[in-house]
């Protein structure tokens, strides 16, 4: 026997006055597959496509240490540091900032003070070291809450199957 299978028509609509605007307005609502196929794109659009799949990635790791696997989050940190990286409990997960935090410190009390002048403004801007443990600092508080959240609908819903 043969399956047919039937689909209903993709309809997409764009938005936007430019080429461009009009083609960001589809890759930021699009389907993760269809941003892996255009995270290869040159320009912004490509950008778009990559920035989506990595929301996607953190949103993924997000959900997985909701549920008690933190080795997601460790492999992440682990390659953005380029060294080991524990999280042994939900304790250790939820006091990233405070490590992140530990790390920002650490750049700040390096002898420039964790900053070098900017080439282009002859301002100061954050060393290499300090603007990632900022940026890692920022992407902690982000992927706990979102855990929580993923945590609370778990709990949600576990409440509504039992009850």
């Amino acid at each position: 026997m043969s399956q047919i299978t039937e689909f209903a028509p993709a309809i997409i609509t764009v938005s936007g006055a430019t080429k461009l605007e009009k083609q960001l307005s589809v890759v930021n609502y699009a389907s993760p597959s269809t941003r892996m196929a255009l995270a290869n794109a040159t320009g912004k659009m490509g950008i778009a496509a990559r920035n989506g799949i990595a929301n996607g990635g953190l949103n993924g790791i997000a959900k997985q240490s909701s549920m008690g696997n933190y080795k997601p989050a460790a492999e992440y940190f682990a390659a953005r540091l380029g060294q080991g990286f524990v999280i042994s409990s939900r304790s250790t997960f939820e006091s990233l900032a405070d490590q992140m935090e530990a790390r920002i410190m650490q750049a700040k009390s390096a002898k420039n003070g964790g900053y070098v002048t900017d080439k282009k403004t002859g301002g100061q801007k954050p060393s290499a070291a300090h603007a990632l443990a900022l940026e890692l600092k920022a992407i902690s508080v982000e992927l706990v809450s979102v855990a929580a959240d993923f945590a609370m609908q778990g709990r949600e819903t576990r409440t509504a199957i039992t009850a």
